[in-house]
């Protein structure tokens, strides 16, 4: 069933009720609200359009450069947010991304796609989509928390080491926390998922006409590969981070910061 462009503006019309509540209560989001709105129809459309000529092209090397533009992208997006050093951290994340990916989306087309070839456009890219956006969403919460706890406990973690500790084992607690804290949404997720929301995948599925029975199925496999992907390159990260991020005598470097 194809939506046509007006019945799309139509969904705008809760949007009127929505400004009247806003300027009610004096809530001052308008035009924070509209720009999101138009970005999100901009971008989506301009997907759209040249999803049509890559699935139609289905080359292999240019899904692959597509999937290595998402994996940069995602690296940027982190690094922006955390406002962390480009150049010092673009390397270890894109690396550490590109290799959750590479284990877990293998993984994911051998066992579940196995039938369908591995740079198929039509599979490997909506598929990493979904991993990679997750994942996105993972290595911010984990890299923001870390450093905060790292800025906020440095008395914590210099007494670790001059009791002997590692600085390894002086961090431990950190990244303890800060990977529980990051992997706690896709748990939260995980544990409702059916009782509270019918999830993307499974929805998809069952409106362009599966059997709810195979959506579930669909559902299950990617909820376990988001999962999945989402702590491997955690830990992938962390080891990254014991590296770059501090100097010989084991102190947070100036310049991980912008």
């Amino acid at each position: 069933m194809n939506i046509s462009f007006l019945n799309i503006f139509l969904l705008l019309i809760p949007l009127f009720l929505l400004i009247l509540g806003l300027r009610f209560f004096r809530v001052n989001l308008l035009k924070r609200a509209f720009t999101s709105i138009g970005r999100m129809i901009l971008q989506l459309f301009l997907v759209g359009v040249y999803l049509e000529y890559i699935f139609k092209f289905n080359n292999w090397a240019v899904n692959f450069i597509y999937i290595l533009i998402m994996v940069l992208v995602a690296s940027i997006s982190t690094i922006d947010v955390v406002k962390l050093n480009y150049k010092k951290f673009i390397l270890p994340l894109f690396g550490s991304i590109f290799l959750s990916w590479v284990i877990i989306y293998t993984l994911y087309q051998f066992i579940i796609l196995h039938d369908i070839n591995f740079f198929e456009s039509r599979y490997i890219i909506p598929v990493s989509g979904m991993l990679l956006g997750n994942l996105l969403q993972g290595q911010i919460i984990f890299l923001n928390n870390f450093f905060t706890q790292i800025k906020d406990g440095e008395d914590s973690y210099f007494y670790l080491l001059s009791m002997g500790a590692t600085k390894f084992e002086a961090l431990r607690e950190f990244y303890r926390r800060s990977i529980i804290s990051s992997l706690q949404p896709s748990l939260a997720n995980m544990a409702t998922i059916g009782l509270v929301a019918l999830p993307g995948m499974m929805t998809g599925q069952i409106l362009a006409g599966a059997s709810p029975f195979t959506a579930i199925k669909y559902q299950i496999s990617i909820m376990l590969a988001i999962f999945c992907i989402r702590g491997l390159s955690l830990l992938f990260t962390t080891f990254a981070i014991n590296k770059i991020a501090f100097d010989r005598f084991s102190r947070l470097k100036k310049d991980v910061f912008r």
